[in-house]
């Protein structure tokens, strides 16, 4: 039987499925890992706890489906948008994960909005000026931790930091690209105006490629733990945004996705990248004359669990419903 296996590098955890070709699972792994919150506003993670995970998962996939040699044809992508990683030159990291639920910026954010720079920006690369967005981030390290920003000899995301672990390069996709604020939508490169603004030269931003673009000759020591040959193809895939509309096959016209996991969105797919006059609305890139245009909010699932813990907890219930619970222990 040929497989594929998916793995998605989410906010708390990592998700690793293997597929048959009929879209089937045939093995699941969920590997969580922490939010580090030191400080006010803070939100990161250490990538090499995600990078554990995601090795943990692939082995234990392969484990599970008992995957002979030459059945896998490939492993693809998703990953959680704005992440950034500060890199030495050594390609050792500066810093933790800055996710994108990270608030330290905000004050930049503010400032580039009155000075109507980041309409300007919103304009050519889609992403509201947010203090989730990396090139927001990117303003705010410069301006408070300027020596941590001069040591850095690359800026790239979590998806581009476990590629490179297992590849030896840095590449990253259209996607996530777009996701950064630093991508001109348009002409599909860095954006000129985004880099002289954050001062960042694009040989510090990993290599620009499609979501279709393929790695191959994973590291051979990782290939021995995993059980993955390395001749596998490891496919770039997309944003987890963007790959949650084709999960559910909202990818025609007029079709909305509406998704609650830590945070929540409503997206619909457009043929070409339009952007919100009034910049409140985002615009990701998915494939060729696929973009995803809609609205998020910070709070998704913290949402359901209030209701849950506020309405449904068995103190809360008429004593009479009270009786009827099961109750497990």
């Amino acid at each position: 039987m040929d497989y594929m296996i998916g793995v998605d590098l989410g906010t708390t955890s990592t998700k690793v499925v293997l597929f048959d070709m009929k879209g089937q699972s045939h093995a699941y792994a969920n590997n969580p890992y922490p939010l580090y919150q030191d400080t006010p506003d803070m939100a990161e993670e250490d990538p090499e706890e995600i990078f554990e995970a995601v090795i943990a998962g692939l082995t234990e996939v392969m484990r599970k489906g008992k995957v002979q040699p030459g059945e896998l044809k490939g492993v693809s992508f998703s990953a959680a948008m704005h992440s950034l990683i500060l890199m030495d030159k050594d390609n050792k990291p500066l810093t933790r994960v800055i996710t994108w639920a990270d608030n330290r910026a905000a004050k930049y954010a503010e400032d580039l909005k009155a000075s109507g720079v980041g309409a300007e920006l919103f304009a050519k690369t889609g992403v509201p000026t947010h203090p989730m967005s990396p090139m927001v981030k990117l303003l705010w390290l410069k301006a408070e931790q300027p020596d941590l920003f001069n040591q850095t000899a690359h800026f790239i995301g979590i998806k581009d930091y476990i590629l490179y672990r297992l590849f030896g390069k840095y590449v990253q996709d259209y996607s996530l690209a777009n996701a950064t604020g630093l991508f001109n939508i348009f002409n599909m490169d860095w954006d000129d105006q985004a880099l002289e603004v954050t001062g960042v030269k694009r040989e510090q931003l990993p290599e620009l490629v499609s979501t279709e673009y393929q790695l191959t000759g994973m590291s051979a020591s990782y290939a021995s733990v995993t059980g993955i040959d390395p001749a596998t193809p490891f496919i770039m895939g997309a944003s987890d945004g963007t790959l949650s509309n084709l999960g559910v096959n909202a990818i025609d016209p007029g079709v909305l996705a509406v998704t609650i996991g830590t945070s929540g969105a409503v997206r619909v797919v457009v043929d070409k990248p339009v952007v919100d006059p009034k910049g409140r609305l985002f615009t990701y890139y998915l494939d060729d004359g696929k973009w995803v245009v809609g609205g998020p909010v910070n709070n998704g699932g913290i949402v359901f669990r209030w209701v849950r813990d506020q309405l449904f907890a068995p103190e809360k219930l008429p004593r009479n419903r009270c009786k009827s619970i099961p109750m497990k222990f």
